[in-house]
């Protein structure tokens, strides 16, 4: 089974991830691979137009940027944990061969699912896992696209108090999800940021979830609040495990309670963070979407 988390960015994608890959039955890859979701990636191989110019761009930046990159001069992420530079070039090989003979949506799903599997599938089994987690907050725009290559995917996304997430853009100065042509509403993340686009910016991609909540539907769709791992961690976990429909792990929630710190979890941190007048303005923009996952 395929398992793809997601979220707005800030909002706790990360640490679940690592929690998930706790489970017995279940391998995550540490890093955000963004091969599905990147800038190409895989769900852009679906499209027929620009065919060779796409893969062309996908093959160098997988082999580059995704394979291995330094992050903030503390530390490497990137592909190389996992596979090596032979075995990549050979599945991007592959896929470039593949994709020139696909002549149709089925056919472009069928050679990009098997560029991943020779990735995720092949290090999950080394593992001796059959479920693997692959872990990009931006793959809640390409949510419905990734279905296609994996029809049978289950998508976990994380959702975070959106003032609080508003608080944390702020403070890092980066946009987590990068705009995309998917959705016009995406347009202004990029550049410098204000305390005005990030607001919009949470409140745009709440939307995104809906979309693809509904486009996904239930059975493949689990949406796990942030602040719930602090307070309510073994519901959680309980949870999870229903949904993917594995045997419940007596070490699961003891291994997680060493990692989850609960008040960082739920941290509230927009009460100090920002001031009366962006609180007033923040409510008139949010209100509608923190009553509705009961954060007002």
């Amino acid at each position: 089974m395929q398992v793809f988390i997601c979220g707005t960015g800030r909002s706790g994608t990360s640490i679940f991830n690592k929690v998930i890959g706790l489970h017995r039955d279940i391998w995550s890859f540490r890093w955000e691979s963004q091969i599905f979701s990147g800038l190409p990636a895989l769900c852009d191989l679906l499209d027929s137009k620009n065919q060779k110019q796409l893969v062309n761009k996908f093959s160098d930046r997988v082999s580059d940027h995704l394979y291995k990159r330094n992050v903030g001069g503390r530390y490497d992420a990137g592909l190389f944990e996992i596979v090596s530079e032979e075995q990549l070039a050979d599945a991007i090989g592959q896929l470039k061969k593949s994709l020139l003979l696909a002549t149709s949506l089925e056919a472009r799903a069928e050679s990009c699912r098997r560029f991943s599997n020779s990735i995720f599938e092949v290090s999950a089994g080394n593992d001796g896992k059959k479920i693997w987690v692959e872990k990009t907050p931006r793959n809640l725009l390409y949510a419905d696209e990734i279905k296609k290559i994996y029809p049978n995917a289950k998508f976990i996304n994380l959702i975070r108090d959106g003032r609080d997430v508003v608080s944390s853009i702020m403070e890092k100065q980066f946009w987590p999800i990068a705009k995309s042509n998917r959705f016009g509403s995406t347009r202004s993340f990029g550049g410098d940021i204000s305390f005005e686009k990030a607001v919009d910016y949470w409140v745009s991609l709440m939307d995104v979830t809906d979309i693809m909540r509904k486009s996904i539907g239930p059975e493949s769709w689990l949406d796990i609040r942030l602040e719930d791992l602090g307070h309510s961690l073994e519901a959680t976990l309980k949870e999870t495990e229903h949904f993917l429909n594995v045997a419940s792990d007596p070490e699961f929630l003891s291994k997680a309670q060493k990692l989850v710190r609960p008040k960082r979890a739920d941290s509230n941190r927009f009460e100090s963070d920002l001031t009366d007048s962006q609180m007033t303005y923040l409510m008139e923009r949010q209100f509608d979407h923190l009553k509705k996952y009961k954060y007002v």
